[in-house]
């Protein structure tokens, strides 16, 4: 329970990044229908939020220095970058679904 709880905590740090990169790629589609806007938004949430929220924990010195902090509760490294990836598909397919019914 508490690894999924530290899991948890360490994608809500990486959900700000991945937000803002997947709004400022689906402004560039403004002027197209709201159902364009939102798959866009999906995908660059699945692929390029991912990429971007996590390089900038790579980047980040600050940042990066937590790793040691989860990898002391026994959650290596890799299994927080395939959760938070894993999490964000999810998240983008349940929205493309949800624009392919609207």
């Amino acid at each position: 329970m508490v690894k999924i709880q530290l899991l948890a905590i360490f994608y809500k740090s990486t959900l700000t990044i991945s937000i803002c990169f997947a709004v400022m790629t689906a402004a560039l589609a403004m002027f197209g229908s709201p159902i364009i806007l939102l798959r866009l938004f999906a995908v660059s949430f699945m692929t390029g939020g991912t990429i971007s929220s996590l390089l900038y924990r790579e980047i980040s010195p600050k940042l990066k220095n937590e790793y040691y902090f989860y990898y002391n509760q026994a959650i290596a490294k890799p299994m927080l970058i395939v959760t938070c990836a894993t999490v964000n598909v999810i998240i983008g397919v349940l929205l493309i679904l949800i624009s392919c019914y609207i």
